[in-house]
C-alpha cells in the first residue's frame, strides 16, 4: 500500500510530515507572472492617470470646464504686446528664463476651519526681463490673488495632482489678467507644504 502522507523521522525518533515543495521552475514562472503583470499595471496607470496629469491640453480643458461652473472673475480683454524674439545667453543656444518669485504665502484651506495650513511660494516664469519691473509694482495684487485662489481649495483638491495642475493654471490665466499680458510663460509651485 502507497501512503500519501509522506513523513520523515527527526533526530529525537518523532515523525514530522515532510515539506511539500514546488520545482524551482515554477517558481520562475509564478515570478515571472507576477512582474509581466506589474509592468502592464503601471503601463496602465502611466498611461490612464500620469500622462493626462502632465498634459496642458486636458488640464486646460478642465480648467475650462470649471471656469463655466463658477469662476467669478469677468474676463478682461489682453493688452496685447508686440512679440519680440527671444533672448539668448552668450553661447545663443539656450534661452533666459526670467523668474519672478512670490514667497511664503500663507493660507487656510477651504473647509478646515482654520486647524490646517498651507505654505507655498510661486515662480512666474516670464518671457522677458523687461516684465520684472511689471511684476514687482503689481506683486501685492499678484499676492492678493494667490491667496484667493489657493484659499478655495480644499484640502483633497491641494494634494490631488490633476487639480494642483488646474491651480496653476488658474494662478496663470488669473495673473495675465491682473498685469493684462500673455507673456507669462509657466507658473511653478517652488514650495507647496500642508499641515
Amino acid at each position: 500500500m502507497a501512503d500519501d502522507d509522506k513523513t520523515v523521522v527527526q533526530d529525537g525518533g518523532e515523525e514530522a510530515p515532510a515539506e511539500k515543495s514546488g520545482s524551482p521552475m515554477m517558481k520562475y514562472i509564478i515570478m515571472a507572472g507576477i512582474v509581466i503583470v506589474m509592468a502592464g499595471a503601471g503601463y496602465f496607470v502611466t498611461l490612464k492617470f500620469i500622462k493626462p496629469m502632465l498634459s496642458d491640453d486636458e488640464a486646460a480643458t478642465l480648467v475650462e470646464q470649471d471656469s463655466e461652473g463658477g469662476d467669478s472673475h469677468a474676463k478682461k480683454p489682453k493688452k496685447k504686446r508686440k512679440k519680440r524674439e527671444a533672448k539668448n545667453d552668450r553661447e545663443g543656444s539656450r534661452e533666459i528664463a526670467y523668474i519672478f518669485e512670490v514667497e511664503n504665502i500663507i493660507v487656510n484651506p477651504a473647509g478646515t476651519g482654520g486647524t490646517r495650513f498651507l505654505s507655498a511660494s510661486v515662480g512666474f516664469e516670464l518671457a522677458y526681463e523687461d516684465l520684472m519691473p511689471l511684476f514687482k509694482a503689481r506683486q501685492a495684487q499678484i499676492r492678493d490673488a494667490l491667496i484667493t485662489i489657493l484659499g478655495s481649495k480644499n484640502i483633497e483638491q491641494l494634494t490631488d495632482m490633476k487639480q494642483k495642475e488646474i491651480a496653476r493654471l488658474q494662478i496663470k490665466r488669473r495673473v495675465e489678467q491682473l498685469l493684462e499680458t500673455d507673456e507669462l510663460i509657466a507658473v511653478y509651485f517652488t514650495d507647496f507644504v500642508i499641515q
